[in-house]
């Protein structure tokens, strides 16, 4: 007799926010939309029918805990594909093709348009993954669930001898510390100031200079 496989929850930091322009989201049709944000007033639902491996990939972590195919999911900086589903964050699997939406025939993508700089308006998606930029300025940390009812901060400076040099690169542009996001572009973005309908743009991450990608080669 076969005994089925179990997926293992996903062992890095489990995205969470309550906030529709902050994830993706697969629809009943098999259609993935984004909800993209202009500024405090105006919005756009946009969706995309180009990727239906990443449909099928998070219709299939749904439907082992007997879940809609619909719902949903995240993409990570190692391009992960993060789904949420019975009460958990599983690893669906890698995906590198790039989500891109066309807006009146703008394209909207992860990656920051050329022209853009640190410390200019982000005007990407604002799916992310959040981490927290420590109030220093000199260091990153996220906190992950290491076991039911346990938890660990993970900071970036505990992988990196050089995290300080690095973190002021970006802290400059946020310097009260706080959250920010990070996408499968690797682009780094952030609420600053008062105004939290407008997001700056910190920069790109090398992965050479971030958290080490965690181990899915066990996922089951």
């Amino acid at each position: 007799m076969t005994v089925p496989k179990q997926r293992r929850v996903y062992p890095w930091l489990e995205p969470s926010s309550a906030k529709t322009d902050a994830k993706y989201r697969v629809t009943a049709d098999g259609h993935i939309r984004l909800v993209y944000v202009f500024d405090r007033r105006e919005r756009a639902l946009l969706t995309t029918d180009q990727h239906s491996r990443l449909v099928e990939m998070v219709a299939e972590v749904k439907g082992e805990h007997g879940e809609p195919p619909s719902g949903v999911f995240y993409i990570n900086e190692w391009r992960h594909v993060l789904v949420k589903a019975g009460g958990g964050t599983w690893y669906g699997g890698r995906y590198d093709r790039l989500l891109e939406f066309d807006l009146d025939g703008t394209r909207i993508s992860p990656v920051a348009p050329g022209h853009l700089s640190p410390g200019d308006r982000w005007v990407g998606p604002r799916v992310g993954v959040k981490y927290t930029l420590k109030a220093s300025g000199d260091d990153i940390y996220c906190r992950r669930q290491i076991r039911p009812g346990r938890q660990r901060d993970e900071y970036l400076s505990d992988y990196l001898a050089s995290a300080s040099d690095v973190v002021r690169r970006w802290s400059r542009y946020k310097r009260a510390g706080g959250s920010i996001y990070i996408n499968e572009a690797r682009e780094l973005f952030a609420p600053v100031g008062t105004d939290v309908a407008a997001y700056t743009y910190l920069g790109r991450v090398s992965l050479d200079s971030w958290f080490p990608q965690p181990d899915v080669s066990d996922e089951y």
